[in-house]
């Protein structure tokens, strides 16, 4: 899909790789609209005058349909939807004392990174439906997973399960979406520079880039969204999930 004068939604487009998606989809000159939380108004301005900025809680299904309508009366239709929204605080099994931890931030994680994404994907789809076929591609979605879904480190388990969870959605919602033009695809980023991981001690972050293979640094931002729009403009890319990691792989 060329996404020159189409419509694209990106949640979590306020910052690290959301942001860099939509700078680079009003670069190409789609229509561009970002759903987050805090400031996102302003940023929206940053973009461009024309791009939409939507405070939205993902984990409310009303909002996001709200938001989601406010898009479609904005530029007439939704085309793309990148998903980039997702909290990743560390959490043990157990407690210092070896009791169960309690499940709070496992149920805010699956709340966001899970369940809200596919709140998005199902508002989004729903719109995109409602578009006349162009080639048979009425829409395309990315997700956002990561390498932590298949290599998760010690305090990463329930950040790894919604991961997974997200990479476990493409196949079956593309075969879902099979023959009505619309697919359905998935990035897993491995280390990147972002506002997420910018509280991480630097001993970590090279250690990190000491393991990856070419080149040995964190990804930039920017090189996440030229691979969120390999996928948007590559219209036999469906049902796939492609690693984003320069040849690391978790310890």
């Amino acid at each position: 899909m060329d996404p020159r004068s189409k419509t694209a939604l990106v949640s979590g487009g306020t910052s690290g790789l959301g942001l860099a998606a939509a700078r680079l989809l009003v670069a190409k000159k789609a229509n561009v609209a970002v759903l987050g939380v805090g400031p996102v108004a302003e940023v929206a301005e940053t973009l461009g005058p024309d791009v939409l900025g939507l405070e939205t809680d993902i984990t409310d299904q009303v909002a996001v349909a709200a938001a989601v309508d406010a898009v479609v009366d904005q530029f007439g239709a939704l085309h793309i939807n990148v998903n980039t929204a997702g909290i990743s605080p560390t959490v043990n099994l157990l407690d210092e004392n070896d009791r169960p931890n309690d499940l709070t931030e496992l149920r805010r994680m699956l709340e966001v990174n899970l369940i809200g994404t596919y709140t998005v994907i199902g508002q989004c789809v729903a719109a995109m439906l409602r578009n006349l076929p162009e080639d048979g591609d009425r829409g395309v979605v990315i997700n956002t997973a990561s390498i932590a879904a298949m290599e998760g480190m010690p305090g990463m388990a329930p950040y790894a399960a919604t991961k997974a969870g997200l990479i476990g959605l493409a196949l079956p919602l593309a075969r879902e979406l099979a023959g009505r033009g619309i697919r359905i695809n998935t990035v897993t980023p491995g280390g990147f520079d972002t506002p997420m991981n910018a509280s991480l001690p630097q001993a970590f972050v090279d250690a990190v880039s000491a393991q990856i293979l070419n080149p040995q640094r964190l990804g930039y931002a920017d090189e996440y969204a030229h691979m969120a729009l390999a996928l948007i403009e590559n219209t036999y890319a469906n049902a796939s999930s492609i690693r984003l990691d320069g040849g690391y792989r978790m310890s």
